[in-house]
């Protein structure tokens, strides 16, 4: 998820929340997308237009974390592939389902990049 800290408390939003978006990318880096949380637990979801992005995805395929957008580092891996719908001629929808669950997981870790404690630095 991403952490947001403000005036001493921290809030703490998890890939599947309808509010979130991550940029994604398949293993071969000749796929991106940002996907968005559905509100289901352990699955996000990533729309695209497949007259833009002509790229073959199978179950099971890999994503990782693209380094789009400044959140999070590239290539942390984030889930597989374990459907795909097409939903009309040109728009195609891909549910990734996360390797991480922090409903069941004890272990919490946290990436903190450099430059987000530079500009706290300097600001």
């Amino acid at each position: 998820g991403h952490i947001i800290e403000s005036k001493g408390f921290s809030e703490v939003i998890l890939l599947t929340d309808i509010k979130s978006i991550i940029p994604v990318k398949n293993t071969s880096g000749n796929f991106y997308c940002n996907a968005k949380g559905g509100g289901e637990a352990g699955y996000i979801i990533c729309s695209f237009n497949q007259l833009v992005w002509t790229n073959e995805h199978k179950i099971n395929d890999p994503f990782y974390s693209s380094g789009l957008g400044g959140i999070y580092p590239e290539n942390i891996k984030i889930g597989n592939l374990v459907s795909i719908n097409k939903i009309d001629s040109s728009k195609t929808s891909l549910k990734i389902k996360l390797i991480a669950d922090p409903l069941n997981e004890n272990l919490f870790g946290v990436i903190k990049l450099w430059w987000l404690a530079l500009q706290k630095n300097y600001s």
